[in-house]
């Protein structure tokens, strides 16, 4: 089950992300995060972006939305 918590106004979405597949999609739950895979590499920030429009996309927001924490958690 994936547990989600709040910090102020923002929503925390724990995630696990696995760069470099062959396409950006939700797979499922895995050890109480969101399980999704992206194309693009882990190098300047481009996996963070993809996954950002990838759950953006899934929860029907904008992008601007969903932001990476310092802890790499996705923040909507």
């Amino acid at each position: 089950m994936i547990t989600l918590s709040q910090q102020g106004q923002d929503v925390l979405l724990p995630v696990k992300v696995v760069p470099k597949a062959s396409r950006d999609k939700i797979v499922g739950e895995l050890d109480g995060a969101l399980k999704s895979t992206v194309a693009a590499a882990p190098e300047k920030g481009a996996a963070n972006t993809a996954v950002c429009k990838l759950i953006a996309k899934a929860l029907g927001l904008r992008t601007a939305q969903v932001t990476v924490d310092a802890d790499h958690r996705p923040v909507i």
